[in-house]
């Protein structure tokens, strides 16, 4: 490869190597012939309207919003075409084989994507081996496979779709001989290394190494297919060529990945398990990808080390989540901060933010990375200067409403909110940074574009910041709810979103619009104006996909909804819709998720006003405190539980208690607590599961102790309408918390006074039950105080637990290192794990156990 590139780059402050890439071929000759009214008309400037229009079954008038969903169809019924022709070689095939090759010119990796998977189920890999054997045995020299136009389009587009379809790779894999003929080109005396010096000669050897590269990188068994009959050894022999360097080196780069992984199976298979628990957890393919990401991220090896997270986008979620921890881990943001300040004050037009590729990988993976990563919002957060740089795009002169024209600039701005999005999901803090200095208006403004897509990403970002108040005076009225309704019905009958099963655009955007509406619902008002634009209909028709986001979406949404007495009815009536939560609730495969929207579905219609109803209040069986908050504020609310429990209060908490149906053994918790402490947050309020527990104990009449987890944070909406006055207790300094809990207590003693006083019976608030199953041995063990517990008491916990293996716990360890070991647990897993791991040498085996036998142990 020339090395032009490479040497501009490095001019750049910020090291951005080369990524490793190869351009496509280009077939020569594509120029239409003027002559030939067909040709002509599927040239690239008009290609697809007139494409259409002449092939389309039906003369249609086609126009922008039709495009792609006619291309679409005519792609297949053509492709349908290629595979029946006797001769797909020919005038024929050469144009519907050029029809493909300018789809790849003019629309996006994600439509490719889409358009993939016409191409397989089409056969297109059989039409290809066709047309290989065709041209490699002819004696017409018009169709020899270095001058045959049809030949040469046909490499072109199998690039560039196994480049951006990873299924095209699956299927050239199962079909086994296109890989065989390709190899077969290694061997032949025209292609050879000593006679490779006519460019056609040399871009035929290249763009055949080009698919196999991108084949094996997308499927690995493809290395197995290259390596038959020295196959490796027949690459090799071109690294003479200077052009076929980088693409060589990718193959092998790929082989011995692939080698390794192989030697690491050997290992496992034959017990030699090593101690990298990595390896155990996500297998060795990620294992090994997760420890070269970290020597990437590690290293700042610029836009190779963008690139390559780029392309994990495709991996699995814990794969994600753990690389993402490793971009935290090695200061990310920061990274993306500096390179974000380059690309807006540079004058080198290369680097410029909007045409700079790093700066687009940049964006991409953090796109990627957000969704999943909780810990990358919070990093982004702490950071507080890369959401100041995301804000600034809103004030940018180039990417103003009015000149907003450029497609790519536009996708610019989606890809900035969709980041923020990300963020604001799994951090409500990032609001607070987003609403900065008019943020919301600035965001705002672009609410008056036509894009669509902007459009909707402009609601659902203001939707997931804005409370009751700003809704009712920034989105006043119903023109927002009901552009987003109307687009979410034209996205479910558009012909796309059921034809395929890959998560395109369509798909994904009509989850982004219920996730909108959803987030909107959280305000009164707009739960019945959703329902009244005749929403429920269409989220009906989500939840009967079966898709596991589609439900979970769509699920959650209609939980939200039914919390609307004045909806209940509009739920109970709309046909078949229970009938189809009930169906999912007993479908084992369903993710808890969707369960858990469907049961608060069904509790909110169905099970509350029948317990309301049969339920008398009475104070037998009031015998616990019922913490109740939302997960991000956990940490403290179980160091609230233990201070409790410490002070001789039973407690429930939802982490120690879940078993079976979460929402039943909620309300039980509820009906059985003789005091309910709440934690108030702004995602506390937002929660469909938290304002469950905290409406069914306030029309149960249970007491209600708020606690403040939030600073500044004023309850709002049905939350502050449920707590009304009632004081609090300040708990939202994290670090002050702790002297706070006496506050709490002593509400919580006042509060079983009242009720004492109310009901002239005891309450048994003080009282910890004990199991009702002991032996001897534990009666005595557990009658002492675990920090009065000497070796031996270990020494026998230990062996009852079955960890009599475990040196640490019959060498002198006594129940002041038990508790100080779950102490640490709680506070530091981290350090916990690796103490056990590096100083106590224990397998992790023998860790788990330790860690359930605390946990039990400091339960009881």
């Amino acid at each position: 490869m020339a090395s032009n590139e490479a040497k501009s780059r490095q001019t750049f402050e910020f090291v951005f190597l080369p990524r490793q890439e190869t351009s496509t071929p280009v077939p020569t000759d594509l120029d239409p012939d003027p002559s030939d009214e067909k040709s002509t008309a599927v040239h690239y400037e008009n290609i697809f309207p007139n494409f259409i229009v002449e092939h389309s079954p039906k003369q249609v008038d086609v126009n922008k919003d039709d495009e792609e969903k006619d291309l679409l169809l005519v792609l297949k019924s053509k492709l349908e075409d290629l595979y029946e022709l006797p001769r797909p070689w020919e005038n024929e095939g050469q144009r519907i084989l050029n029809l493909l090759y300018e789809v790849d010119l003019k629309y996006t990796d994600q439509e490719i994507m889409f358009i993939g998977e016409t191409i397989v189920e089409c056969k297109f890999i059989e039409v290809c081996n066709r047309i290989w054997d065709f041209c490699h045995s002819t004696k017409d020299k018009e169709f020899n496979f270095l001058t045959c136009k049809a030949y040469q389009l046909m490499k072109s587009v199998l690039f560039s779709f196994s480049d951006k379809y990873p299924s095209l790779a699956k299927a050239a894999y199962q079909n086994k001989t296109l890989i065989e003929r390709f190899m077969s080109e290694f061997d032949l005396p025209e292609l050879s290394v000593d006679n490779l010096r006519d460019d056609n000669h040399i871009e035929a050897v290249e763009c055949t190494m080009c698919v196999l590269l991108n084949m094996a990188r997308n499927f690995h068994l493809i290395i197995s297919l290259i390596r038959r009959d020295g196959g490796l050894n027949k690459i090799l022999n071109y690294y003479q060529h200077e052009d076929l360097e980088s693409i060589i080196d990718g193959i092998i780069a790929i082989d011995l990945r692939i080698a390794e992984e192989e030697k690491e199976l050997r290992l496992a298979g034959g017990n030699h398990s090593g101690d990298d628990e990595t390896k155990s957890e996500y297998g060795s393919e990620d294992a090994n990808l997760i420890k070269k990401i970290k020597e990437s991220i590690y290293l700042h090896a610029g836009e190779n080390s963008l690139y390559v997270l780029f392309q994990l986008k495709g991996k699995k979620s814990p794969v994600i989540i753990s690389i993402g921890e490793l971009m935290v881990e090695h200061k990310f943001i920061d990274v993306c901060v500096r390179i974000w300040d380059f690309c807006h004050n540079t004058k080198n037009k290369e680097f410029m933010f909007l045409s700079c590729e790093a700066y687009r990988y940049m964006k991409s993976v953090l796109l990627v990375f957000s969704d999943k990563c909780p810990n990358l919002a919070k990093a982004a957060y702490e950071n507080k200067i890369f959401i100041e740089r995301c804000m600034s795009e809103f004030d940018s002169s180039k990417l103003s409403v009015n000149q907003l024209t450029n497609n790519k600039h536009i996708e610019a701005l989606h890809v900035t909110l969709s980041i923020l999005l990300n963020m604001l999901r799994h951090l409500h803090a990032v609001s607070y940074l987003i609403r900065c200095n008019g943020g919301l208006a600035k965001i705002l403004k672009y609410y008056e574009h036509d894009n669509l897509l902007l459009k909707t990403s402009v609601i659902i970002t203001v939707a997931h910041c804005i409370n009751d108040e700003e809704n009712d005076k920034i989105l006043a009225g119903t023109d927002v709810i009901a552009f987003i309704a109307e687009q979410f019905k034209s996205i479910l009958d558009h012909p796309l979103h059921q034809y395929s099963n890959l998560d395109t655009k369509f798909y994904t955007s009509a989850i982004e619009l219920v996730i909108g509406l959803d987030k909107l619902a959280a305000n009164e008002n707009n739960k019945k104006t959703i329902v009244d634009l005749n929403v429920l209909p269409l989220l009906k028709r989500m939840l009967a996909t079966l898709k596991s986001d589609q439900m979970r979406a769509a699920s959650h949404c209609i939980w939200t909804l039914s919390f609307l007495p004045a909806n209940k009815d509009n739920i109970r009536e709309e046909p078949n819709l229970l009938e189809v939560v009930h169906h999912i609730l007993s479908n084992s495969e369903v993710d808890s998720d969707t369960k858990r929207s469907c049961d608060g579905i069904i509790f909110n219609i169905e099970k509350a006003p029948q317990v309301l109803e049969e339920i008398e209040r009475t104070t037998g069986k009031d015998n616990h405190i019922m913490i109740s908050y939302q997960w991000n504020k956990q940490p403290t609310m179980l160091k609230l539980r233990d201070c409790l429990n410490i002070n001789g209060f039973k407690t429930w908490v939802d982490v120690d208690k879940m078993q079976g149906s979460i929402l039943e053994e909620m309300a039980h918790a509820v009906e059985d607590a003789g005091v309910i402490v709440i934690a108030m947050t702004e995602d506390y309020k937002k929660s469909n599961a938290c304002r469950t527990e905290a409406e069914y104990a306030y029309k149960l009449k249970k007491p209600i102790i708020p606690l403040l987890l939030e600073s500044g944070y004023n309850p709002d909406g049905w939350l502050g309408a449920l707590l009304g006055t009632k004081l609090y207790v300040d708990l939202s300094n994290e670090y002050d918390c702790l002297g706070k809990f006496p506050d709490v207590i002593k509400m919580i003693q006042t509060q079983i006074s009242k009720e004492q006083s109310l009901y002239k019976i005891p309450v048994s608030l003080t009282v910890i039950n004990a199991p009702k199953t002991k032996t001897s041995d534990d009666q005595s063990q557990n009658a002492k105080p675990l920090k009065s517990w000497k070796s031996y008491d270990v020494k026998i916990w230990a062996e009852k637990n079955k960890m009599a293996d475990i040196e640490i716990l019959v060498s002198g360890f006594d129940g002041v290192g038990l508790l100080q070991l779950y102490q640490l647990l709680k506070r530091c897993p981290e350090i916990y794990y690796t103490a056990l791991r590096n100083d106590y040498r224990l397998e992790w085996l023998q860790v788990f156990h330790l860690t359930e036998a605390l946990e039990t142990l400091n339960r009881s």
